[in-house]
């Protein structure tokens, strides 16, 4: 066992003598108690006399009144608490102003993803068609003959071969 700082020990002492003090004080009578009180240099009686007076005004409330107050009529009473404000007139909690910015948030979020998601891939947009610009001939040349060639046969109709 560690050895004892002697703090420590006088604390532990005084505790325990305090447990066995209110101990005693429970358990003794009320005679017993109002000797020993008279014994230590209290006046029993006159403190007695006191705590029944402020017992009394505690529970009559018998708070000093001013001469020029004024009593409560019937129209009038006495509020216990004060009332809530209405639900209208209440300024819009910090709640709703989390939950309003937060389904922003996600609109904007989903919105963005959807729109990178359905873009047009470089294969959809439209090439541009190279063009060949070929120069103008300044001479015009005539316009090519193309022999006409007769068919020496009839083709044949369409229908079934002949074997």
């Amino acid at each position: 066992m560690a050895s004892r700082n002697q703090a420590d020990l006088w604390r532990e002492l005084v505790a325990e003598a305090g447990e066995d003090a209110s101990v005693q004080a429970s358990q003794a009578a009320n005679a017993d108690a109002e000797r020993d009180l008279a014994a230590a240099g209290f006046d029993v009686a006159r403190e007695r006399a006191e705590a029944t007076a402020q017992l009394r005004a505690l529970e009559a409330r018998d708070a000093p009144v001013r001469k020029d107050a004024r009593t409560p009529s019937e129209e009038q009473a006495w509020v216990a608490r004060v009332p809530p404000t209405p639900i209208r007139a209440r300024p819009a909690s910090t709640r709703w102003l989390w939950l309003v910015a937060a389904t922003l948030a996600v609109a904007t979020v989903g919105g963005l993803l959807y729109g990178l998601a359905h873009r047009p891939k470089p294969v959809d947009l439209p090439r541009e068609v190279p063009t060949l610009e070929v120069p103008s001939p300044t001479v015009s040349a005539p316009p090519p003959q193309v022999p006409s060639v007769a068919p020496s046969e009839k083709l044949p109709a369409m229908g079934p071969k002949p074997h």
